[in-house]
């Protein structure tokens, strides 16, 4: 008797719960496959923005390497910063992908290169290093992982770039009991030499790039020298000379002993840098008087002539903008003169401190006013430097984004449809299901046949 549409629904209906069974198995498994074997993938195009990038260089004359973006030190710094303290980097350094991006027109001329062999040598100096870079990031986990953790490699990269190889300036803020560790002469140094330090970081940015102004507080790096300047020379200088006249001191043998040892340092290093510019004078002299040997006329080959002392100092038909051999050892002895000149001055000041104190009753003198005012000037300083540090923060975020870009988004592609194989595996259950469901119902249909057709016989 062969199966009739009412028998087929019937046979579904009857084993509706082993066809549900089969359909709730294959979408277990499917999800414990897609598990195993997915992987998500996310992308982003970077570019160098220097004015050298195009050299391969960065702003401070390095070369350009983009693989740092992998290092362990960005990746682990990125995880931190998503709050993964324990994290395991290789991983995912493994997993990361930088790839340079080179226009179609600087290959079509690279190219052409090639092929004039001849002129391969001087054009291969004019080819230009890739800018564009695609930065790509493996991982099994999900697309918010993965989109994460690269927008915050990439971020880390630029942070990482731009103090490596920019401006980027360290400002330090003063130990809040400095007044209590220190004696009072030695806390006026000490804030003298923070004060100084602060003005040379502002000023090397200033002078390196521009006067930068912060959009949130209203101040430029000038305006922040300006007030660090004020409180040097107005009230640190006030009570730098009450301390001297008055020869206040909470511990005058450790103060004087202290005064000498930086006395002592000062004269060696003074003796050094005079060595050094005698040295450098010495060699200078060695060279000028090669020059006026005039060696070149003894040469009619103008390539000879290049390899002589005299090119490197006359430079007689247009201005070198490279430094010779000769203006090195003129930098360095005017180093080694301006160093032994500053060292000579404060050896003057020790002398004088020294004297100051040695003028007095030799004996510890305390003074509550002299140590409040101390403390009123470092809590001063330490407010300039917590508003330079925003300041200069914000300088940073500009020079990152004056360095390296990111010039897309992070796109993240799955290697996994999981609605397309869900789909299929649902669809191979139900056919695997109601198929093994017919076959059984034939088989009994069959069997039935066969007993009805015996007990006619019979």
């Amino acid at each position: 008797m062969p199966m009739t549409i009412q028998n087929f629904f019937d046979c579904i209906i009857k084993n509706k719960r082993y066809i549900s069974f089969l359909v709730a198995i294959a979408i277990v498994l499917c999800a414990l496959a897609i598990n195993l074997a997915h992987s998500t993938t996310a992308k982003v195009i970077i570019k160098f923005v220097g004015e050298d990038a195009e050299n391969g260089l960065t702003e401070n004359g390095m070369n350009i390497d983009p693989h740092e973006m992998s290092s362990a030190l960005v990746i682990k710094n990125a995880a931190m910063t998503l709050g993964y303290e324990e994290i395991n980097v290789e991983p995912i350094r493994r997993n990361m992908t930088i790839t340079p991006i080179t226009s179609t027109a600087e290959k079509e001329k690279y190219a052409s290169w090639i092929e004039n062999f001849s002129d391969y040598e001087k054009t291969e100096e004019e080819k230009k290093s890739p800018i564009y870079y695609a930065v790509s990031l493996k991982t099994t986990e999900n697309t918010d992982y993965a989109r994460n953790m690269l927008y915050s490699i990439v971020h880390q990269y630029r942070e990482y770039y731009t103090k490596k190889y920019t401006y980027h300036y360290d400002i330090t803020a003063l130990d809040p009991d400095v007044t209590i560790q220190h004696d009072y002469y030695d806390t006026i140094e000490v804030l003298k030499d923070k004060i100084d330090s602060h003005i040379s970081y502002l000023n090397n940015i200033i002078s390196s790039d521009f006067d930068y102004r912060s959009y949130k507080t209203g101040y430029s790096l000038k305006d922040l020298t300006d007030k660090y300047k004020l409180l040097k020379e107005s009230d640190l200088a006030v009570l730098e000379q009450m301390v001297l006249e008055n020869q206040l001191s909470k511990n005058y043998s450790q103060l004087i002993n202290n005064l000498r040892y930086k006395l002592v340092k000062t004269e060696q290093l003074m003796n050094l840098n005079e060595q050094y510019a005698v040295t450098a004078k010495e060699l200078m002299d060695v060279y000028s008087k090669k020059n006026r040997e005039y060696l070149w006329d003894r040469f009619s080959n103008e390539e000879n002539q290049g390899d002589q002392v005299r090119e490197e100092i006359t430079r007689d038909d247009e201005y070198a903008q490279y430094q010779t051999t000769y203006d090195q050892l003129m930098t360095d002895y005017v180093e080694y003169r301006t160093d032994y000149e500053n060292a000579n001055i404060d050896k003057n000041r020790y002398e004088k401190v020294i004297s100051a104190f040695e003028e007095g009753m030799h004996k510890n003198i305390e003074n509550y006013e002299i140590e409040k005012s101390l403390s009123n000037l470092c809590d001063r300083f330490n407010s300039i430097s917590s508003l330079s540090k925003e300041v200069i923060g914000e300088y940073n975020n500009y020079r990152e984004s004056q360095s390296v870009v990111a010039v897309s988004g992070v796109i993240v592609e799955s290697s996994a449809n999981s609605f397309f194989y869900f789909t299929i595996c649902i669809i191979l259950a139900l056919a695997v299901g109601i198929l093994t469901s017919v076959a059984k119902e034939m088989y009994f249909i069959l069997i039935r046949k066969t007993e009805n057709n015996t007990e006619k016989e019979a």
